[in-house]
């Protein structure tokens, strides 16, 4: 998102020039000092920047828009937790303007807001451009080989685009090469020695095993340690992606856009200006591909990997599944030829895909993933606050949830407050740590929040000496 800010405030500068201030944590403690000061002094009108432009010191605040507002981004998951989304609509009630929340893909919880009449909904039922929506079509992955990423279907078409002069988008949503590496003799596994996340990622380029959780590394080794076997590299992730497309389409500039080939600076600028300019014509890349890129020369948008984001164990996965797909969708044939959309899956009776059609109303996805919602009491139709609890001891973080969970459910009524846990979330061990997870949900929203209250001289005690406790209300993230 950072790295997404300067095309944005590029655009702004050509039309309010130095009236625009530029806030996010990528920027030295200097810059961002000088940028605030700017906007106190009454210098800068306009902030653009992450979730922390939010807190830009102006007096006189007249709107607030929150671009893109379905972005898991917004919400801080760390330190103070907090969605910068929903903070905006507090802010600006407290400053008395007006706040636009912007998405082709809306939350779940906005939508419910806006068709509640809590927010004002508007519609833009025509594109920016003068382009057609593109197809969506579903090409069936069940019954073909696992190893096979990228579909003799999907080939032909890319041919079909490099050789007409267009461009493509591929999207796989997983950085690395391969995201398990085993031994075919002995079947061990490289694994983080302080994460129990499975195996480390192969990144090839680099010839290093990366566990993208706690950022240990160490070197690959083709042959296994423990009985000198060949490795055996299993899954699929951009890099091997990349690889893939090479081999298929001999000759074709092709660029890769990921958190690795973004890092250094102004990288991810590069990149898009290339693609932009045409000196690429395929471009592959995680979800920073979907994100609003005008490139008019795209007519094919593919997504190879779509299943491992919408088989999350997360009452959200549909959801993302629905915005990373549709987003990335609004990629192809802004410019005069017609787009098309490639989904490969091997869900395709999954409700999710009945709904990506442009032809099929927005609504439809979302009275249909709100119905289910409701049966299971999930967000936006109850309230959920996740506690957790961390300690290098596995005993120490049960016996503090058992204990915070016994004292919980003292006060809970258990028919519209529900106390659930204490589990091992499913990252169970992260840096060195054991991680437990308490759910409180409500279904009666004052009466959760009056007993939230009740009971956060409870949430607040300092937990036993070893054990670490964080508190997230409206959660976005249950791993």
């Amino acid at each position: 998102e950072i790295a997404l800010t300067p095309q944005l405030v590029g655009r702004f500068r050509a039309r309010f020039g130095n009236q625009i201030a530029v806030l996010h944590s990528g920027l030295s403690p200097a810059d961002r000092l000088r940028e605030w000061r700017r906007i106190r002094a009454g210098e800068a009108h306009i902030a653009i920047g992450a979730r922390s432009a939010l807190f830009a010191p102006f007096t006189e605040l007249g709107l607030i828009v929150v671009d893109e507002e379905h972005d898991g981004s917004y919400k801080q998951d760390d330190g103070v937790r907090y969605n910068a989304r929903d903070l905006a609509v507090v802010r600006g009630a407290m400053a008395g303007c007006p706040v636009v929340l912007g998405s082709a893909t809306p939350s779940v919880e906005t939508w419910q807001n806006a068709k509640e009449g809590r927010y004002t909904r508007l519609t833009l039922p025509e594109r920016a451009t003068s382009g057609q929506l593109p197809s969506v079509e579903l090409l069936d992955m069940r019954g073909r080989p696992p190893g096979q990423p990228l579909t003799p279907e999907l080939i032909s078409m890319l041919r079909e685009t490099v050789a007409a002069g267009d461009q493509a988008i591929v999207l796989y949503n997983r950085r690395g090469y391969a995201p398990v590496v085993e031994c075919t003799g002995c079947g061990a596994t490289y694994a983080c020695p302080s994460c129990g996340v499975g195996s480390l990622v192969l990144h090839q380029r680099q010839g290093r095993l990366r566990c993208h959780y706690c950022g240990f590394r160490r070197d690959y080794e083709r042959n296994c340690p423990a009985c000198n076997t060949p490795m055996s590299e299993l899954g699929y992730g951009t890099e091997r992606i990349e690889e893939a497309l090479r081999e298929a389409l001999p000759g074709t500039k092709i660029s890769r856009m990921d958190a690795d080939t973004t890092k250094g600076r102004g990288a991810h600028q590069r990149i898009l200006s290339a693609f932009r300019d045409g000196e690429s014509q395929v471009l592959v890349g995680t979800q920073l591909v979907a994100k609003g890129h005008d490139f008019p020369g795209v007519t094919l948008a593919a997504v190879v990997g779509v299943d491992h984001v919408l088989l999350m164990p997360d009452f959200r996965s549909a959801e993302r599944t629905y915005g990373l797909v549709t987003q990335l969708a609004g990629r192809a044939g802004r410019g005069d030829k017609p787009g098309r959309v490639i989904l490969q899956t091997r869900q395709s009776d999954h409700f999710v895909f009945k709904h990506v059609s442009p032809e099929t109303p927005l609504d439809a996805f979302y009275d249909e993933e709100a119905h289910q919602r409701t049966i299971l009491s999930h967000p936006p139709f109850a309230r959920v606050v996740l506690v957790r609890l961390e300690s290098a001891s596995m005993n120490s973080a049960a016996d503090a949830g058992n204990a915070l969970v016994q004292r919980l459910r003292a006060t809970a009524d258990g028919a519209s407050i529900q106390v659930f846990g204490p589990t091992l979330a499913p990252l169970s061990r992260l840096v060195g740590r054991w991680r437990f997870q308490i759910i409180l949900r409500g279904r009666d929203v004052p009466h959760f929040r009056a007993w939230i209250d009740e009971v956060s001289p409870i949430l607040f005690e300092r937990p036993k000496k070893g054990v670490r406790l964080s508190i997230d209300v409206d959660p976005r993230n249950l791993l």
